[in-house]
């Protein structure tokens, strides 16, 4: 039997260094992998806040994983991936760079290891180039493609930039639609309107607008105020006050800061829109109506005697504006950049 003891522990260290060794240390358990994922939203999250809290908690996560044991290498490869990763939001580029060759030597089809080569790289086309090369080798992409379409949003190639996003939250946490998705809403939108003007695109982008921003976009985007001593180039404070001088703004104490409610961009667009049309009965023709007969509204948030009440039955009748839910108007909510450019769109056309 001794004669065979060499041979057995050869055979032993061969076994232990060839790839099929791998398959017997342990895989991550569903916990762990539950915990990655809560990093990664961390990080996400960290991406879009700035709490600097956030990367000490993914450093704490990631520490906690690696005690339970080892994991085989495409795992362990995940845990150096998102710790270079947060090391690169700590700025710290030595453990960024210990940890990126560990990844090298361990499993270098990791997909944190092309995002942050991708990273480091400085123009554009770099970083383009590093991501794509990620796209062909990495064991996952769903984050390549997300980095790459954040890229190509940032370069104005819309197509490229839409495509990438659906592809990309097809495998994503929809937290990750969450804070992407207006990228892509805006994409799409870009491509169907290719004439529009990038210098307002800091206001589709808004999630809510302020009046003064109402004005501007309308100003800017339509000719709708031409007649009405509202330049394009006017500032916010000054457009708001002509268009009060108009009696197209209902409440004259709302300034050019003030958040535009649903209610009072109804009752501007109808104003604007008769003033287009030439039409002046459609401020009130509702409203008469309605109030004469004693008739009950036919939108279940507003009432008859609102001040806005013509200018949502109008608006709505000719699909200009919507009721949310198919019930109600939601008058005192507030309206998003692309809804807004969705609407005066809307209003061109008639």
């Amino acid at each position: 039997m001794k004669k065979y003891i060499p041979l057995i522990l050869t055979l032993c260290v061969v076994f232990a260094g060839c790839p099929t060794a791998d398959k017997h240390v342990r895989t991550i358990g569903q916990d762990d992998q539950a915990n990655i994922r809560i990093i990664q939203l961390k990080l996400l999250e960290f991406e879009h806040s700035g709490a600097k809290n956030l990367l000490d908690q993914a450093v704490k996560d990631l520490e906690e994983i690696q005690k339970r044991g080892e994991y085989n290498k495409k795992y362990r490869a995940k845990v150096l991936g998102l710790f270079a990763m947060v090391y690169y939001y700590k700025h710290d580029p030595g453990k960024v760079k210990k940890y990126m060759e560990e990844i090298e030597y361990t499993h270098n089809t990791e997909e944190y290891y092309f995002i942050i080569k991708a990273l480091q790289e400085k123009t554009a086309d770099a970083k383009l180039m590093m991501l794509n090369q990620g796209l062909r080798k990495a064991d996952t992409t769903a984050l390549i493609k997300l980095r790459l379409a954040d890229i190509y949003f940032s370069m104005e190639d819309y197509r490229n930039a839409a495509a990438l996003y659906d592809e990309a939250f097809k495998n994503l946490p929809a937290e990750y639609t969450d804070y992407s998705g207006q990228n892509r809403d805006l994409a799409y939108h870009y491509l169907k309107n290719p004439k529009e003007k990038t210098d307002t695109q800091e206001i589709l982008r808004q999630a809510v607008l302020s009046l003064g921003q109402v004005s501007a976009y309308m100003a800017q985007e339509t000719d709708f105020l031409e007649n009405i001593n509202a330049d394009k180039n006017a500032d916010q404070t000054t457009l708001v006050r002509r268009l009060k001088d108009a009696g197209f703004i209902y409440d004259r104490k709302l300034g050019s800061m003030d958040v535009c409610t649903r209610k009072d961009l109804a009752y501007l667009l109808l104003h604007v829109f008769a003033y287009l049309k030439n039409d002046s009965s459609l401020l009130d023709t509702y409203g008469k109506k309605y109030l004469n007969t004693g008739r009950k509204s036919p939108i279940a948030d507003i009432r008859t005697d609102d001040y806005y009440f013509d200018a949502v039955l109008v608006l709505v009748e000719r699909e200009i504006m919507e009721l949310p839910d198919g019930v109600n108007f939601f008058p005192d909510k507030t309206v998003s950049g692309l809804e807004y450019a969705d609407m005066l769109k809307k209003m061109k056309a008639q």
